[in-house]
């Protein structure tokens, strides 16, 4: 039987977890394989919440049903940590609950609270964003534009992390994002757009003339 792998996390607490667990993390994997004395691998990851990351490797689903209690903050926690990580299972498993259970058929006004989110657009703003096509691109003054500030799920993690979230959301969702907030709009326009409209090796749409193909599947 292999000896666990020891993981040493933000608090300096040490987590042990098997092997198993560890290759299904990039960082530790790696980590693993230039160790030559065996010692504890350091991570920048809370200690609970590389519990919850751990132990979801070891599943085949990612870990999908233990995280059915998490509440939405502790869902974010756990997807930084495991973009950390390298983690994908982990990462995907914590999306789908965060998108099942806070976002999928909520109306914009549950999903602006749901997520914490400002109501910074007027309602013409928000009329205009349910109305338009799913596939259009967000503006590249918008995305120069998109609120640094934030508040709710928005200060809880970095930008690339909240958008990959969105990977697991489904089109009707995201389609109702866009009337949540300035910030929710941009990523919700940027995650349609790409699902709908890029093409591996292309750049980003940035306005409508640039968008040559539709995947309608």
């Amino acid at each position: 039987m292999e000896p666990p792998v020891r993981v040493r996390s933000r608090e300096g607490e040490e987590v042990t977890c098997s092997r198993k667990a560890a290759r299904s993390a990039g960082t530790l994997s790696h980590m693993m394989e230039n160790s030559a004395d065996g010692g504890s691998c350091p991570v920048d990851v809370p200690a609970a919440v590389l519990r919850v990351i751990l132990d979801a490797c070891n599943h085949d689903d990612g870990g999908f049903s233990l995280m059915a209690s998490h509440s939405l903050e502790e869902l974010v926690a756990v997807m930084t940590g495991a973009n950390f990580l390298d983690a994908p299972g982990a990462f995907s498993a914590a999306a789908r609950q965060l998108n099942t259970r806070f976002l999928a058929g909520k109306s914009v006004e549950e999903l602006r609270t749901n997520l914490g989110a400002e109501n910074d657009l007027s309602e013409a703003e928000q009329a205009s964003a349910l109305a338009e096509p799913a596939f259009t691109p967000p503006p590249r003054q918008e995305q120069a534009e998109q609120s640094t500030a934030g508040r709710g799920v928005s200060l809880l993690a970095a930008e690339d992390v909240l958008e990959a979230a969105l990977g697991e959301a489904d089109a009707a969702a995201l389609c109702r994002l866009k009337a949540v907030s300035v910030a929710w709009r941009t990523r919700a326009r940027r995650e349609l757009c790409n699902r709908l409209c890029r093409r591996e090796g292309q750049p980003e749409p940035a306005d409508f003339a640039s968008i040559t193909d539709l995947d309608v599947e």
